[in-house]
């Protein structure tokens, strides 16, 4: 099968087309345009050389992973590759996120697309009835080099992600982002944190470090700040047989069991409590990290993932092997991708 998808020049929608190229007989193409404003083609003219790109590709479907501002194609221009090209997928990292809200409803009244799916696992106001809600699908091959006991995992406790910062201004600080206030008061208790820096083609840095942490803490704020949402960390966490510590309240709750699968906090003192508790039992760490690496691989393996969003728009695999193939770029691909 062939799939089209045009993304932004962010960090993480390389995971949505990676999962694709990983199951077998499928065949890419990635338009990879600059949504900042300023930067690269703009308005119909990026509409045009997307619909162009997609109809020389010839894809048995689109899929659209964009930002809800900025240098973005128009709504009518999704509209024109669902009707002309083919059937057109919208994900939304951040649906949750009451941002995004206007936008979603916007691409429902013009029928932009034929699925919207909410990749942060819940179904906000204007896609609540037509849309479709799923965790972030990730290739399973950055995570199955080798899963180490946790008797041989080095890093007690850790975290790999953006953990914001201080606004000052003149010297004073103005805000703390919460984020790093829990991660500070939890490196006091061994956290040990990597930012995520680089493109697509560190991403392997990423599962190598998240292999090594016998527990991975997450924070489960949208960019707002406002809702709490699934981030693509609790799939990370599970392939990475790591206990995920979630905060309690989370949509997580909604596709794993708490207690089970995963541990909550309610404060950073509880968050803390765990680490401190555990640190000395690998054993049990291990356990609550391989119950959720069960589940994620059976119910939102890549496989498990695409079968989902195929069912509802009625498209059958082609099951004969095709090699993998990227096309048009406003940037250079990273070497990754041509692997």
């Amino acid at each position: 099968m062939r799939g089209f998808f045009i993304i932004t020049t962010t960090s993480e929608t390389h995971k949505h087309y990676q999962s694709f190229a990983s199951l077998p007989g499928n065949e890419i193409g990635v338009y990879v345009y600059n949504h900042r404003l300023g930067h690269g083609i703009v308005g119909a003219a990026l509409d045009e050389d997307i619909r162009a790109a997609a109809a020389r590709f010839r894809p048995d479907f689109v899929v659209y992973v964009g930002a809800c501002g900025g240098n973005v194609p128009s709504p009518e221009s999704f509209r024109s590759l669902r009707e002309e090209i083919a059937p057109t997928i919208h994900f939304c990292s951040d649906a949750a996120d009451d941002p995004w809200w206007p936008l979603l409803e916007v691409y429902e009244r013009k029928e932009s697309f034929s699925l919207q799916v909410a990749l942060d696992g819940v179904l906000p106001p204007p896609i609540a009835e037509s849309g479709l809600a799923a965790l972030t699908p990730i290739d399973l091959a950055f995570y199955d080099t080798g899963i180490l006991p946790h008797m041989k995992r080095d890093i007690a406790i850790g975290f790999a992600g953006n953990v914001g910062q201080r606004r000052k201004k003149k010297g004073r600080i103005l805000s703390v982002d919460p984020r790093l206030e829990f991660a500070e008061y939890l490196q006091g208790h061994g956290l040990q944190v990597r930012l995520r820096v680089g493109g697509p083609e560190n991403y392997h840095e990423v599962a190598q470090f998240l292999c090594h942490c016998r527990m991975v803490p997450n924070f489960a704020q949208t960019g707002s700040r406002r809702h709490l949402h699934v981030k693509g960390r609790v799939i990370e966490a599970g392939l990475a047989g790591a206990t995920l510590i979630e905060p309690r309240g989370s949509p997580t709750v909604r596709w794993f069991k708490p207690g089970v699968d995963y541990l909550e906090w309610g404060n950073v003192e509880e968050a803390a409590a765990h680490a401190d508790r555990l640190r000395g039992r690998p054993e049990e760490t291990e356990a609550m990290g391989a119950r959720l690496r069960a589940r994620v691989i059976a119910e939102h393996s890549p496989a498990a993932f695409w079968r989902r969003i195929f069912d509802r728009l009625g498209l059958v695999a082609d099951a004969k092997p095709a090699p993998r193939q990227i096309v048009e770029s406003l940037v250079p691909v990273p070497p990754v991708l041509a692997a």
